[in-house]
């Protein structure tokens, strides 16, 4: 039994060396930096560039991944900056696409505790491109709102791209990030005028369809409250009167009658019990055979 019971732990420890050995030791590659990223909260938790390392996370993977990014890399993105008075319709034709090349290299250590925003290595990544694409469109706001400056706008894109880099480059060093460098890598599209008058009559349509639909709408949700209370109405005197008619079975003969005379008038006289008299079972006859009692 002893030694059952010492095999059997002997073979834990060895599944667990070798579950450690697997999934806790990473060796880095050259040019490349680990990270540990914390699925419960999006962050980077940890760092490590050592050629090789013990990640004691690594033996969670259900909770932490590490995975290896380079140190230093190029990136091709766009950054997209709608026109604010045409927002609201769909399509690249109505924003401003400014292609950008950039080569950044980043002190991992310095970036631990980041927020991850995507995939695997894209968190450092998508953290600059956040920052660049939100620094560029302040900065070409004023050109765009409250009026429209296509010229303006299109004369000083390459300025406002090429600042980016020098005034963005102190706040990103605080993250660990340098950007070595940052241009246009392609044709920068800006809508001219006739596409923003174009938008603006667009704009204008769609609001007026807006504001018939909101007007149907509104005419449709008052029919149906209107039916709705018609109809609760309706029920009520329903319930009324199969109460009556269930205090009352009567009543079902005297409507009968009605429908037998057609239009002639009937008066019915109420005898002393409340019935009337020729309903009285004193004074009716009993029918002869073959005939049809249609009071029954």
């Amino acid at each position: 039994m002893k030694k059952l019971l010492f095999r059997v732990m002997l073979l834990i420890i060895i599944a667990a060396a070798v579950y450690l050995y697997l999934f806790s030791f990473h060796s880095i590659e050259n040019g490349k930096v680990g990270m540990v990223e914390d699925f419960r909260n999006g962050r980077i938790v940890r760092t490590f560039d050592r050629d090789y390392n013990f990640i004691w996370q690594g033996a969670f993977p259900w909770i932490y991944s590490v995975y290896q990014v380079p140190s230093e890399r190029v990136t091709d993105f766009n950054v997209m900056i709608p026109v604010p008075q045409l927002g609201q319709l769909a399509g690249d034709s109505y924003s401003v696409i400014i292609p950008l090349s950039m080569n950044y290299s980043v002190n991992y250590k310095a970036a631990a505790g980041m927020h991850c925003t995507g995939q695997k290595g894209s968190t450092v990544e998508n953290h600059i491109k956040k920052k660049v694409r939100a620094y560029i469109a302040e900065q070409l706001r004023v050109y765009m709102s409250p009026v429209y400056r296509y010229v303006l706008l299109t004369a000083n894109v390459p300025n406002v791209v090429k600042k980016a880099c020098s005034d963005m480059k102190e706040s990103l060093e605080k993250s660990g990030i340098n950007i070595i460098s940052l241009g246009i890598s392609g044709s920068i599209q800006v809508p001219d005028m006739n596409v923003y008058y174009d938008g603006l009559r667009q704009r204008n349509d769609l609001r007026m369809i807006e504001k018939k639909n909101e007007k149907e709408l509104k005419i449709i949700r008052t029919k149906i409250e209107r039916d709705k209370l018609l109809n609760q109405e309706f029920y009520s005197k329903l319930r009324e009167m199969s109460g009556i008619i269930k205090e009352n079975p009567d009543i079902l003969k005297y409507i009968y009658i009605e429908k037998l005379v057609g239009n002639d008038v009937v008066k019915i006289i109420h005898g002393p019990d409340g019935y009337p008299g020729f309903l009285d079972k004193k004074k009716i006859d009993r029918p002869a055979d073959g005939e049809i009692d249609n009071l029954r």
